[in-house]
Protein backbone atom coordinates (compact mmCIF):
# COMPACT_ATOMS: atom_id res chain seq x y z
CA UNK A 1 0.00 0.00 0.00
CA UNK A 2 1.37 3.28 -1.11
CA UNK A 3 1.74 5.57 1.93
CA UNK A 4 0.17 9.00 1.84
CA UNK A 5 -1.00 11.92 4.26
CA UNK A 6 -3.31 9.42 5.96
CA UNK A 7 -0.94 6.40 6.85
CA UNK A 8 1.89 7.32 6.86
CA UNK A 9 3.66 6.32 9.70
CA UNK A 10 5.88 9.49 10.69
CA UNK A 11 3.50 11.74 10.96
CA UNK A 12 2.04 10.64 14.64
CA UNK A 13 5.97 10.23 15.74
CA UNK A 14 5.88 13.69 14.29
CA UNK A 15 3.16 15.04 16.45
CA UNK A 16 4.72 13.58 19.81
CA UNK A 17 8.06 14.94 18.90
CA UNK A 18 6.38 18.50 18.08
CA UNK A 19 4.16 18.53 21.78
CA UNK A 20 8.08 17.70 23.37
CA UNK A 21 9.64 20.42 21.36
CA UNK A 22 7.31 23.03 22.34
CA UNK A 23 7.17 21.49 26.50
CA UNK A 24 11.35 22.24 25.95
CA UNK A 25 10.99 25.82 24.37
CA UNK A 26 7.79 27.01 26.85
CA UNK A 27 10.35 25.77 29.41
CA UNK A 28 13.13 28.02 27.97
CA UNK A 29 10.82 30.98 27.61
CA UNK A 30 9.28 30.68 31.32
CA UNK A 31 12.92 30.97 32.61
CA UNK A 32 14.15 33.69 30.09
CA UNK A 33 11.56 35.47 31.60
CA UNK A 34 12.02 34.98 35.38
CA UNK A 35 15.87 36.03 34.65
CA UNK A 36 13.87 39.35 34.72
CA UNK A 37 13.69 39.53 38.07
CA UNK A 38 14.99 42.10 39.96
CA UNK A 39 18.34 41.61 41.37
CA UNK A 40 18.88 40.61 44.50
CA UNK A 41 22.38 42.12 45.03
CA UNK A 42 21.00 45.49 43.99
CA UNK A 43 19.19 45.54 47.57
CA UNK A 44 20.86 45.40 50.97
CA UNK A 45 18.25 44.52 53.38
CA UNK A 46 20.39 45.02 56.49
CA UNK A 47 18.68 47.04 58.78
CA UNK A 48 15.20 47.57 56.86
CA UNK A 49 12.11 46.42 58.77
CA UNK A 50 10.77 44.57 55.21
CA UNK A 51 14.13 43.03 54.48
CA UNK A 52 14.02 41.33 51.34
CA UNK A 53 10.17 42.67 50.56
CA UNK A 54 11.90 45.95 49.68
CA UNK A 55 11.98 44.14 46.47
CA UNK A 56 8.43 44.09 45.95
CA UNK A 57 8.00 47.60 48.17
CA UNK A 58 10.31 49.43 45.73
CA UNK A 59 9.86 47.82 42.02
CA UNK A 60 6.40 46.76 42.03
CA UNK A 61 5.65 47.62 38.77
CA UNK A 62 8.35 45.65 37.73
CA UNK A 63 7.31 42.70 39.90
CA UNK A 64 4.03 42.90 38.11
CA UNK A 65 5.45 42.85 34.78
CA UNK A 66 7.60 39.72 35.07
CA UNK A 67 4.66 38.36 36.81
CA UNK A 68 2.15 38.83 33.76
CA UNK A 69 5.23 37.36 30.99
CA UNK A 70 5.64 34.64 33.10
CA UNK A 71 1.57 34.14 32.96
CA UNK A 72 1.36 34.96 29.10
CA UNK A 73 3.94 32.35 28.47
CA UNK A 74 2.42 29.97 30.60
CA UNK A 75 -0.92 30.67 28.73
CA UNK A 76 0.48 30.22 25.62
CA UNK A 77 1.92 26.72 26.28
CA UNK A 78 -1.28 25.61 27.76
CA UNK A 79 -2.72 27.39 24.21
CA UNK A 80 -0.67 25.48 22.10
CA UNK A 81 -1.45 21.85 23.45
CA UNK A 82 -4.80 23.08 23.78
CA UNK A 83 -5.16 22.75 19.87
CA UNK A 84 -2.42 19.83 19.85
CA UNK A 85 -4.26 17.54 22.50
CA UNK A 86 -7.05 16.48 20.14
CA UNK A 87 -4.53 15.29 17.34
CA UNK A 88 -3.73 12.09 16.73
CA UNK A 89 -1.03 13.19 14.31
CA UNK A 90 0.78 15.83 12.49
CA UNK A 91 2.20 17.03 8.96
CA UNK A 92 4.50 18.94 7.82
CA UNK A 93 2.52 21.95 6.84
CA UNK A 94 0.90 21.68 10.78
CA UNK A 95 4.25 21.66 12.46
CA UNK A 96 5.06 24.69 10.52
CA UNK A 97 2.42 26.59 11.98
CA UNK A 98 2.67 25.48 15.50
CA UNK A 99 6.23 26.30 15.30
CA UNK A 100 5.17 30.00 13.61
CA UNK A 101 3.21 30.24 16.50
CA UNK A 102 6.08 29.88 18.74
CA UNK A 103 8.51 32.13 17.27
CA UNK A 104 5.65 34.62 17.66
CA UNK A 105 5.95 34.19 21.19
CA UNK A 106 9.81 34.81 20.84
CA UNK A 107 9.01 38.20 19.14
CA UNK A 108 6.95 38.67 22.75
CA UNK A 109 9.79 37.72 24.86
CA UNK A 110 12.18 39.90 23.31
CA UNK A 111 9.84 43.06 22.71
CA UNK A 112 9.47 42.55 26.52
CA UNK A 113 12.82 42.63 27.69
CA UNK A 114 13.76 45.24 25.41
CA UNK A 115 11.26 47.65 27.51
CA UNK A 116 10.80 45.99 29.95
CA UNK A 117 9.89 49.39 31.86
CA UNK A 118 7.86 50.27 28.68
CA UNK A 119 9.51 53.63 28.80
CA UNK A 120 9.40 53.86 24.77
CA UNK A 121 5.49 55.25 24.38
CA UNK A 122 2.79 52.84 23.15
CA UNK A 123 5.13 51.30 21.03
CA UNK A 124 6.73 48.45 23.05
CA UNK A 125 3.34 47.06 24.85
CA UNK A 126 1.71 47.44 21.20
CA UNK A 127 3.93 45.43 19.72
CA UNK A 128 3.93 42.75 22.97
CA UNK A 129 0.44 42.48 22.53
CA UNK A 130 0.15 42.23 18.27
CA UNK A 131 3.08 39.33 18.45
CA UNK A 132 0.63 37.56 20.80
CA UNK A 133 -1.89 38.42 18.36
CA UNK A 134 0.14 36.73 15.48
CA UNK A 135 0.64 33.75 17.96
CA UNK A 136 -3.15 33.07 18.32
CA UNK A 137 -3.52 33.30 15.08
CA UNK A 138 -0.70 30.60 13.67
CA UNK A 139 -2.66 28.18 16.25
CA UNK A 140 -5.43 28.98 15.29
CA UNK A 141 -5.13 28.42 11.95
CA UNK A 142 -2.55 25.35 12.69
CA UNK A 143 -6.12 24.05 14.60
CA UNK A 144 -8.42 24.56 11.37
CA UNK A 145 -5.59 23.08 9.01
CA UNK A 146 -5.61 20.12 11.06
CA UNK A 147 -9.23 19.56 11.34
CA UNK A 148 -9.75 20.22 7.25
CA UNK A 149 -7.06 17.69 6.98
CA UNK A 150 -8.43 14.76 9.47
CA UNK A 151 -5.73 14.99 11.97
CA UNK A 152 -8.24 15.51 14.87
CA UNK A 153 -8.49 12.30 17.02
CA UNK A 154 -12.41 11.24 15.12
CA UNK A 155 -13.52 10.67 18.42
CA UNK A 156 -14.20 14.75 18.86
CA UNK A 157 -18.01 15.23 17.91
CA UNK A 158 -18.48 18.70 15.49
CA UNK A 159 -19.57 20.20 18.93
CA UNK A 160 -16.74 19.26 20.44
CA UNK A 161 -14.29 20.77 18.13
CA UNK A 162 -15.92 23.71 17.50
CA UNK A 163 -16.07 24.34 21.45
CA UNK A 164 -12.02 23.83 21.27
CA UNK A 165 -12.04 26.45 18.62
CA UNK A 166 -13.66 29.10 20.42
CA UNK A 167 -12.49 28.24 24.36
CA UNK A 168 -8.99 28.68 22.80
CA UNK A 169 -9.97 31.76 21.10
CA UNK A 170 -9.72 33.71 24.62
CA UNK A 171 -6.33 34.38 24.80
CA UNK A 172 -5.98 35.89 20.71
CA UNK A 173 -9.01 38.26 21.01
CA UNK A 174 -7.45 39.52 24.74
CA UNK A 175 -4.18 40.43 23.12
CA UNK A 176 -5.89 42.20 20.10
CA UNK A 177 -8.15 44.33 22.51
CA UNK A 178 -4.67 44.81 24.26
CA UNK A 179 -3.48 46.67 21.00
CA UNK A 180 -5.42 49.14 21.08
CA UNK A 181 -5.37 49.63 25.23
CA UNK A 182 -1.30 49.92 24.58
CA UNK A 183 -2.24 53.78 23.44
CA UNK A 184 -4.24 54.47 27.00
CA UNK A 185 -0.99 53.87 28.64
CA UNK A 186 0.89 51.88 29.92
CA UNK A 187 -1.01 51.08 33.79
CA UNK A 188 -4.54 50.36 31.61
CA UNK A 189 -2.67 47.93 29.51
CA UNK A 190 -0.68 46.33 32.44
CA UNK A 191 -4.29 45.60 34.15
CA UNK A 192 -5.77 45.08 30.58
CA UNK A 193 -4.52 41.32 30.86
CA UNK A 194 -5.80 40.44 34.62
CA UNK A 195 -8.98 42.62 33.68
CA UNK A 196 -10.09 41.75 29.80
CA UNK A 197 -10.18 37.64 29.51
CA UNK A 198 -13.31 37.45 32.12
CA UNK A 199 -15.48 39.58 29.93
CA UNK A 200 -13.85 37.89 26.43
CA UNK A 201 -14.36 34.36 27.81
CA UNK A 202 -18.04 34.96 28.71
CA UNK A 203 -18.72 36.58 25.72
CA UNK A 204 -17.12 33.28 24.07
CA UNK A 205 -19.26 31.45 25.88
CA UNK A 206 -22.43 32.84 25.25
CA UNK A 207 -21.34 33.05 21.66
CA UNK A 208 -20.55 29.20 21.55
CA UNK A 209 -23.87 28.35 23.47
CA UNK A 210 -25.99 30.62 20.78
CA UNK A 211 -24.44 28.16 18.33
CA UNK A 212 -24.89 25.18 19.91
CA UNK A 213 -28.66 26.18 20.79
CA UNK A 214 -28.97 27.19 17.09
CA UNK A 215 -27.42 23.66 15.91
CA UNK A 216 -29.60 21.55 18.39
CA UNK A 217 -32.51 23.30 16.78
CA UNK A 218 -32.00 22.90 13.41
CA UNK A 219 -31.53 19.06 13.99
CA UNK A 220 -34.84 18.87 16.12
CA UNK A 221 -37.10 20.92 12.93
CA UNK A 222 -39.08 18.40 11.53
CA UNK A 223 -38.94 18.74 7.62
CA UNK A 224 -42.59 20.16 6.09
CA UNK A 225 -44.55 17.85 4.56
CA UNK A 226 -46.38 19.35 1.14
Amino acid sequence: MALDETNDPRWPKLLRRLETFLDVSYALLFMEMLRQLPRTEEFDPTGDAFGILRIFIDRPTDMLRVIIGVGLVIMYWGLSHHFTGPLVRSDSKHATLVLMQLLSVCFFIYFAIADPNLEGGFSSPALQALALVIAGAFGIGGYQYARRKGLVDARFSEADREAILFRGCVEPVTAILQVGTAFLGPLIWTLGWFLLPIPVKWLLTKVLDGAGNENSGDKDEKPVTP
